[in-house]
């Protein structure tokens, strides 16, 4: 009798496992159905954006029907020249600046092979930062790796922004290396650079990332993140973790050390879309899915969920989380005022 309860107890077991399996494997098939339905929609919407978006981009960015295409995704076809439009600015190197910077990187590296560190004086360190990260960009596209097809372009942008603002005495940002990727993906160098001076130099969020003003956006995002979310920003209140801790890599890097390289360009072209605002939005929406894990995990456990990665949240549910957090306008506009005011 006891060796066929541990039968039937053993089969149950066996049963449950491959129920349990087959759930999995059609979570991932949807998944991929999902994925593959969305990418055909943004596919399709690729001629409307050469045709119609792209010529009156500044009058039709604030039009319903393009901002719903747009917070879907740009197609990629077309994301460049999106990206460059909506970037562009008075602070844009030229062609010629470009080159000239270039070159002196050049003469740096030459130098630097025999032995002569003198030209990177005063970059020894953001170099050494650089290096360390490059390793760790996007590793599952096999791009930016040393010897693969990308390594040397996404080098010679990072060298050429060093340099490019060495009297600014900023230095290498952690993150830089992941965001310079990014554009890399859909831009040649020169256009890269572009983006990633306006980044840094002309955009509100600049002030982040040059690291001034931080405090009062971890403040802003503690008070909404309790609005929003109480039991998680209670539970992180309680084991004394602020969003310092996490929210700095995910804002600065603009989510691309933690996401997906699909998820994350999305981020990018909702960023673009709407601004800084969507950063907190979207880093509310990432705690909405992590919120059971993180009410049921002590300080260490916490710390460790947070630094990600999250590249297997499927990209429809997050940006469904993503759309359900909401921000007041108004609250978020007094905001970005007290913030400029300090500037």
């Amino acid at each position: 009798m006891a060796a066929t309860k541990q039968l039937r107890d053993a089969w149950l077991i066996h049963i449950r496992e491959i129920i349990e399996k087959n759930k999995i494997q059609e979570n991932i098939r949807l998944t991929e159905l999902r994925k593959e339905e969305r990418e055909r929609r943004i596919l399709s919407t690729a001629e409307f954006w050469v045709n119609e978006i792209i010529p009156r981009l500044e009058e039709l960015q604030n039009n319903s029907k393009v901002k719903m295409l747009w917070r879907m995704g740009i197609p990629p076809a077309v994301r460049e020249e999106v990206w460059s439009k909506k970037m562009k600015n008075n602070l844009t190197i030229s062609q010629e600046q470009f080159d000239e910077i270039r070159a002196i990187v050049e003469v740096a590296r030459k130098q630097a092979r025999k032995g002569n560190m003198s030209t990177y004086a005063g970059l020894e360190d953001s170099l050494r930062v650089f290096n360390k990260e490059i390793v760790v960009t996007f590793p599952n596209l096999k791009l930016f790796h040393e010897g693969a097809p990308l390594e040397q372009s996404l080098r010679d942008v990072i060298e050429i922004h060093l340099f490019y603002q060495k009297n600014h005495s900023i230095g290498y940002i952690p993150g830089t290396s992941f965001i310079t990727a990014m554009f890399l993906l859909y831009m040649d160098e020169y256009d890269s650079l572009n983006c990633l001076q306006t980044l840094f130099h002309s955009h509100p969020f600049g002030s982040f990332l040059r690291g001034t003003h931080m405090q009062r956006r971890y403040e802003f995002f503690s008070d909404i993140l309790n609005e929003s979310l109480p039991l998680v920003g209670q539970h992180l209140k309680s084991l004394r973790i602020s969003p310092d801790l996490y929210l700095k890599n995910w804002f600065r890097s603009f989510f691309t050390q933690i996401l997906s390289v699909e998820s994350a360009t999305r981020v990018f072209d909702n960023f673009l879309l709407d601004g800084e605002i969507f950063l907190y939005r979207c880093a509310l929406g990432l705690l909405n899915l992590l919120s059971s894990n993180i009410q049921n995990l002590d300080k260490i456990g916490c710390e460790e969920l947070l630094m990600g990665p999250f590249e297997e949240f499927d990209e429809t549910i997050l940006f469904s989380s993503i759309s359900s957090m909401k921000i007041s306008k108004t609250k978020f506009s007094k905001f970005q005022q007290s913030v400029n005011s300090k500037a």
